[in-house]
């Protein structure tokens, strides 16, 4: 039997970097350590050491333990767009098998326990997702080596992969105003640029409108989570107000999900009363009736590039970020139609 430092790991209830560290010092007996005594103990008696069987277990293969953590007290993995993510990430790991041996924990900050998990897990590091605070991000710092942040909005001195969100709000608002819109309206988070450390898609529509000289109206704006039944009460209420916009920029394509079907239920008609685009490119989004116009983000490549950046992270040592950025394209849909 193949016996590997994952296999004494789920043997003694440790993390494979422990196993690691502590048979790094070729199985010598640590006084007083009982956590080293117990881990040596159970690499003898499943013949780690025997010859042969040590030095392919141990020979070039780096092990350690790394984290997924959301840090989103609104989103979840459950989300297309972070399942996708998630399993890019996955993906990723099984590519580093040869050169690696890769423990990957999740962790989700609205599930209780949420901070002593981590502590418990002694991760080498973690990739990072969702939309937090900076007191959420210190918190991590103290309790995790090596950080990596995945997804559309920029963290400052932060090591991240990057699929930057202002740029594709912006090419979003183009869309519109090439195809005839004046009056341009957004759902999505609108109060979260002043509570959250990363949200930019509200900033970017209302820089978009001074771009073209268009002027602000409040009214034409609704606060939103990013789910569709959040979109869907949003649009009710922006609906409700009398004073319609003829194009709306939602948040990401699940609350536009919902924005559709709350113009549906009201009677309006997309795209000939309003057009509407979305942000990510979830499966769905080609599916709806209309079909989504949309930006397309590379989600799966987040996920990966996120692994290779922190194995970077955790190797190397080095102490500056260092930011991947990827990009992300409009795709025109039926949503969206040039107003005569």
């Amino acid at each position: 039997m193949q016996v590997t430092l994952k296999t004494i790991a789920e043997q003694t209830g440790v993390s494979i970097s422990t196993v690691s560290r502590i048979l790094s010092k070729d199985g010598r007996r640590r006084s007083g350590d009982t956590t080293a005594e117990t881990v040596i103990k159970t690499a003898k008696e499943l013949g780690y050491f025997d010859k042969g069987i040590f030095q392919f277990s141990s020979a070039k293969k780096k092990c350690h333990t790394i984290g997924c953590t959301f840090i989103s007290d609104h989103e979840s993995f459950v989300s297309p767009f972070f399942a996708e993510l998630l399993a890019g990430i996955r993906e990723e790991i099984k590519n580093q098998e040869n050169l690696y041996e890769l423990t990957l924990l999740t962790f989700n900050c609205t599930e209780a326990g949420f901070e002593q998990s981590l502590e418990n897990a002694h991760l080498d590091g973690s990739i990072i997702l969702g939309r937090t605070t900076r007191e959420r991000v210190n918190s991590l710092k103290a309790t995790i080596p090596h950080l990596v942040y995945a997804g559309l909005n920029r963290m400052e001195d932060m090591n991240q992969v990057l699929c930057d969100a202002k740029k594709g709000i912006f090419a979003v608002v183009d869309h519109f105003v090439e195809t005839g819109h004046m009056k341009i309206g957004f759902i999505g988070p609108a109060r979260a640029e002043t509570q959250l450390l990363n949200e930019y898609r509200y900033l970017a529509y209302r820089e978009a409108l001074e771009k073209y000289n268009l002027p602000f109206d409040k009214n034409l704006v609704a606060d939103s989570f990013l789910t569709a039944s959040d979109g869907y009460q949003a649009t009710q209420k922006l609906l409700s107000g009398g004073n319609r916009p003829t194009a709306i920029v939602c948040g990401n394509d699940n609350l536009a999900i919902g924005v559709e079907k709350a113009c549906a239920d009201s009677g309006i008609r997309i795209p000939e009363d309003i057009a509407i685009a979305g942000f990510d490119n979830i499966a769905d989004a080609a599916f709806l009736r209309p079909s989504l116009t949309t930006i397309d983000v590379p989600k799966r490549d987040l996920g990966r590039y996120a692994v290779k950046l922190l194995l970077d992270c955790i190797e190397s040592g080095r102490t500056y970020p260092i930011i991947i950025g990827l990009p992300s394209h409009l795709i025109v849909r039926e949503s969206t139609v040039r107003r005569k």
